[in-house]
């Protein structure tokens, strides 16, 4: 019984390794988006049609897995790390998500509303939505560069 124990502490001690390192939030600055589908997904934690459109992208991700990258950027500079992933694990996303420090949204979107959702395919922009769209419409842009 005490080795069942010693195991599970171990097992748990593991674990817990693991999620501390899943949940690491980096900045846009350390990532590269310069090479397949990726879905940005311009947000703050406390945007209401940000918090839906979490929703949608959990349809998107069901349906890709990690063929397509998602990426929520947090563009509320003023929003700590930390806020961002109690926030990540409340919706209860799986993808990435990173703090916006290099302008990424002016890059990328060029309007200054949230939510907005921008697709690279190899870096460059081919799809732009401002306000919450549809995981079906995201389905649809996202096959178009498959």
């Amino acid at each position: 019984m005490k080795g069942l124990l010693i195991a599970f502490v171990a097992m748990m001690l593991t674990f817990s390794a693991v999620s501390v390192a899943e949940d690491e939030i980096k900045k846009m600055s350390e990532i590269d988006v310069s090479e397949g589908v990726v879905v940005l997904d311009f947000m703050a934690t406390w945007c209401n049609p940000c918090r839906a459109q979490m929703e949608e992208l959990k349809k998107v991700y069901g349906q890709y897995g990690d063929e397509v990258r998602i990426i929520s950027v947090d563009m509320d500079t003023r929003e700590s790390a930390e806020l961002l992933s109690d926030y990540r694990n409340e919706v209860g996303a799986t993808w990435e998500f990173v703090m916006d420090d290099n302008g990424a949204f002016n890059k990328y979107s060029f309007l200054p509303s949230i939510p907005t959702i921008v697709i690279l395919k190899d870096g460059e922009r081919v799809y732009r939505h401002v306000g919450l769209t549809s995981s079906s419409d995201l389905i649809r842009e996202i096959e178009k560069v498959l």
